[in-house]
């Protein structure tokens, strides 16, 4: 028997607040058999960790999406603005891309870097001023490899682009939108939906509405959880072995921050305990049997 089977709809809803008992019993089935396709389901720690990032990214255990917050948003005409490429400042001009340290971007010639495919043009005007067209973007400011290419698509479609090649369009500098978050663990920005897009077998890239369709959404849960390093991060930080467990890191597994930390860690507690009392009680059953 799956570990994961031990817990039914009725368990997974005393977790959670009232309104998402109906949720619960539609959705579980899906999230339940996504963590046996991908074997997390033995894994008692990736169980409870699963549970409480729904909860943290949803609150009703419904694939949603993401509603605009300070966080997201930077001005009232652009709705999830701070997803956009390359990344604006509030008022719309094209802002210099910083580290995981907060440090500003340089490319390989020292020049600022403004975009996730290089240096940008017409840095005066704003965003939606700009040139859209892929080679004039080249024959402006050099060759691919002198530019930090980051997982994109468009990067690498555009190696060899010439005159004599029909002009790629750049992304659209307002798909901060249209790449929100979505579904059970809120898939956010446009390079992710392209690797789920992969992965996954959906395209999420010209319908990403499909990423809260269930069944997608719950595959999409099991897609980012097993990435290389994912859960052996989440056992480091969450193993009943450690002296003190990390349950901000564990977050940010998924999140990237601290959002929902609270609640994250009181359902990823009370899920723990759900599974512990399971195990007693199956115990006792074949105790008494």
């Amino acid at each position: 028997m799956w570990i994961v089977d031990r817990l039914n709809s009725n368990d997974i809803a005393k977790l959670f607040r009232s309104g998402a008992a109906v949720n619960i019993r539609r959705y579980w089935p899906p999230i339940q058999n996504e963590l046996k396709r991908t074997l997390l389901g033995q894994n008692k720690i990736m169980i409870a960790y699963t549970i409480a990032t729904i909860r943290a990214e949803t609150g009703l255990f419904a694939p949603i999406d993401e509603r605009l917050a300070p966080a997201n948003t930077v001005s009232s005409d652009r709705p999830f603005g701070t997803y956009d490429r390359p990344k604006l400042t509030p008022d719309g001009h094209v802002a210099q891309l910083k580290d995981k340290k907060g440090r500003p971007r340089y490319d390989a010639r020292g020049r600022p870097v403004y975009t996730d495919l290089g240096n940008h043009p017409n840095l005066k005007g704003t965003a939606n001023e700009t040139d859209h067209n892929e080679w004039n973007y080249y024959r402006a400011w050099g060759s691919l490899p002198d530019s930090p290419v980051h997982n994109s698509t468009l990067a690498r479609l555009a190696v060899g682009a010439g005159p004599k090649h029909a002009p790629i369009p750049l992304v659209d500098y307002k798909d901060g939108e249209r790449f929100r978050g979505r579904g059970f663990i809120q898939l956010t920005g446009r390079d992710n939906y392209e690797v789920a897009s992969r992965e996954v077998g959906v395209d999420l890239i010209n319908d990403p509405d499909k990423a809260n369709d269930p069944q997608i959404a719950a595959r999409l849960v099991g897609w980012f959880l097993t990435r290389p390093g994912k859960v052996r991060t989440i056992e480091r930080c969450l193993s009943p072995e450690q002296h003190k467990r990390d349950y901000s890191k564990a977050r940010a597994a998924v999140n990237g921050g601290k959002h929902g930390l609270q609640s994250f860690t009181d359902t990823y507690k009370a899920a723990e305990n759900a599974l512990l009392q399971k195990e007693i009680d199956l115990v006792k059953w074949l105790a008494a049997n």
